[in-house]
């Protein structure tokens, strides 16, 4: 995540998940999560630090807790999935292009699902937006796709409307192509 600006919007989904969840109607009711003590219903227990999310809202602790309740109800209707990035990376697509590279090292840690390994990449229809009709420009679009971004045969298939066998040789082929050339 980027900024603190992230971490609240986070903060304010994880403690809206009971009530999205339909468990219970508002954060207050949910016994095991911080909003009641980050919100002043409650003395924090020794192990949560609430004062850097109340500290984002107001010097004053009693405006702060007034605030942070009013942008916890803002909230319900905010989704914050749709900002993150590869599944797992939150913030300006300049920060997904620094983090990006960390995510993919030369052994690739399986751990990592493929898309997280990923998340800094462009989207097929970018690799794609310059080709045209040229043939040759788009078999290296396919091999960069398959090979620099970690997309599947199946994706770039869908995209260009090839069969995924047609593009395996496709890529076979340039990836020996540029071997020879020694670009790769």
């Amino acid at each position: 995540m980027e900024k603190e600006s992230h971490l609240l919007e986070l903060a304010r989904y994880v403690v809206l998940n009971p009530v999205r969840a339909g468990v219970v109607k508002h954060p207050r009711e949910y016994p095991w999560s911080s909003y009641c003590a980050t919100a002043g219903h409650e003395a924090p227990t020794p192990f949560l630090t609430v004062e850097w999310i109340l500290s984002q809202f107001d010097g004053n602790l009693k405006r702060a807790r007034a605030v942070y309740r009013r942008f916890v109800m803002e909230g319900l209707g905010v989704g914050v999935w749709d900002e993150i990035k590869g599944g797992i990376l939150l913030g300006t697509e300049e920060f997904v292009a620094r983090m990006g590279p960390m995510l993919r090292e030369s052994e690739p840690d399986f751990d990592i699902r493929r898309a997280e390994r990923f998340a800094d990449r462009p989207a097929l229809v970018d690799i794609f937006a310059e080709i045209g009709s040229d043939r040759r420009l788009r078999n290296l679009g396919i091999y960069e796709a398959a090979y620099e971004y970690g997309y599947t045969l199946t994706a770039i298939s869908k995209h260009v409307g090839l069969h995924p066998s047609t593009l395996s040789r496709i890529v076979k082929r340039v990836g020996e192509d540029l071997e020879t050339q020694g670009k790769v």
